[in-house]
């Protein structure tokens, strides 16, 4: 089973979608610390899930890594990131998770740059598509959900819709 590390908006964008648990499902799920404090903080959407999510082993949560190795000194652009964020990305670079979900745009950009796997929320109902997972008027429907909850640009929307199947084959979980 692929392993994937989530950050918190992406979290939240599968969860007010219905998807979370589709995501469960089908990945090896892995959480940081910082995300799980983001994510179950009273009155964030799906606290309560998320805490039985990670209490049920349905989502993991990885262990804190030495602060120091993800300084500024050894990731200069890292520190601009929110923490969920940085540690994200700093523990899929640690060698954690075959990919990961992150939505914010300077985060999808620095790992675009440093050669990280990753894909955003936007692409996931699609997975679930070509997995025969959920039907095309699904896809469609969470589709328009997670843009709707989510912070997405034209440009980007119009990318996930025509983002080429080849290029979201290294993504489908290897149970299927």
């Amino acid at each position: 089973m692929k392993s994937v590390i989530i950050d918190t908006s992406s979290a939240i964008l599968l969860y007010k979608s219905g998807l979370i648990a589709q995501l469960v499902n089908h990945y090896q799920t892995l959480m940081t610390p910082s995300v799980y404090g983001e994510l179950t903080e009273h009155g964030y959407p799906g606290s309560d899930t998320f805490r039985l999510l990670c209490k049920s082993g349905q989502i993991h949560l990885l262990d804190s890594p030495d602060s120091a190795s993800a300084s500024l000194e050894f990731y200069p652009e890292l520190p601009v990131l929110n923490q969920g964020e940085r540690d994200t990305i700093h523990h899929q670079m640690l060698g954690m998770g075959d990919f990961s979900i992150i939505d914010d745009g300077r985060a999808l950009r620095y790992c675009k740059r440093v050669g990280l796997p990753f894909i955003n929320a936007l692409l996931f109902p699609r997975i679930l598509f070509l997995i025969q997972s959920i039907s095309e008027s699904e896809y469609s429907a969470r589709s328009t959900e997670i843009i709707r909850f989510g912070w997405y640009t034209n440009r980007i929307i119009e990318i996930a819709a025509n983002f080429p199947e080849r290029s979201i084959q290294p993504f489908l979980p290897s149970d299927n």
